[in-house]
Formats: structure tokens, sequence, C-alpha cells
């Protein structure tokens, strides 16, 4: 059985009016103490931990006077499938947009956290971007992500492709950006 959950926020032109736009940012400490390609040590063992936020942006709701409508992409469900060494893998990674716009994909570096607290901050305010990057181990980066012939791609339009060579637990990231017209 497959839970979706999903909400629709209206936000109001009088709050969300600054031409530069927000961010949404959701921190949260820590991930697998065995991934293969970056550092992620126990926090109270060491300091080489490694956290994920989640980040949006979107324009403010009024431009030019008028209301502006966009809508968040659906991106893909999270994977839960495996990649076996020395086999072809892919899927569609690709989301939707109901407003039409176009969706651009790219492989970028994981955003870590600001600290290696479990818990938000004591206001649960979110903390300010710039968020840090994830700390890839020798030989990994992000042209060398899961060690690969050929190594993690994604197309402008989605489609992830990979051949993995070993057994892992490997951190990758995609961004998506959302152009009109």
């Amino acid at each position: 059985t497959r839970i979706l959950y999903t909400t629709v926020i209206t936000l109001s032109a009088q709050q969300f009016s600054d031409a530069q736009g927000y961010y949404l940012a959701w921190e949260r400490c820590c991930r697998n103490y065995d991934i293969a390609n970056i550092y992620s040590d126990n926090p109270l063992l060491g300091n080489r931990y490694a956290g994920q936020t989640f980040y949006l942006e979107f324009p403010a709701v009024v431009r030019n006077g008028q209301p502006f409508i966009n809508s968040s992409p659906r991106l893909f469900p999270p994977l839960n499938d495996y990649a076996c060494p020395r086999r072809p893998y892919y899927v569609d990674f690709a989301g939707t947009d109901s407003d039409g716009d176009s969706l651009v994909y790219s492989i970028v570096t994981p955003l870590n956290t600001k600290t290696a607290d479990a818990l938000p901050p004591p206001d649960n305010r979110p903390r300010p971007q710039p968020y840090p990057l994830v700390t890839y181990r020798a030989p990994f980066n992000e042209n060398n992500i899961i060690g690969g012939l050929p190594d993690l791609r994604i197309s402008q339009d989605g489609f992830l492709t990979v051949t993995p060579t070993v057994n892992g637990l490997f951190v990758f990231a995609v961004r998506c950006e959302e152009y009109r017209d």
C-alpha cells in the first residue's frame, strides 16, 4: 500500500510580495554511517558528520501588480530499488509541472546541515542559507559519484543512468530548475 500526502498552500500577496522571492529549507542530521562516497561519521565521535538539507526557492506571488500563479513541480517518488554492479541501470527521475513550466535536471553535491544537532533550533526558525556541502571521500567527487562505468548521470529532462562497478550505499543529489516561457 502506498500512502500519498498532499497539501495545497496559498500564500498571501501582502506577505509574500518581495520581488527577490523566497526559499524554504528543511535540515535533518544525520545520514547512515556506512555511506561509501561521502564522510558521514557519528557526530558524537567526530566532526565529519553529514546531515541533509532540502531546499526550495519560489518567486513572489505578485509580479507587475498581477497575481503570479506558480505551482511547484511534482517530483518523482523516492527510489527504493537497487542498481546491480556491472549492469546498466536507468530510471525516469523526471517530475511534472501543472503550469507547463520547463523542468531541467542536473546532478549536484548534496547539501549538508549547519550543525550536527538532531533537533531544529530552539526557536523553530530555519537556519539561513548558504548551506554547506557534504564532503566526498577520495576518489569520489561530483564527477565520480559512485565510480561507475559510466558513472551516475542525469539528462536535462530527468533520465538517470549509471553502470555501478561495486556494491555500496552512495549519496547523490539532483537539482530541478523550473523555467517559464
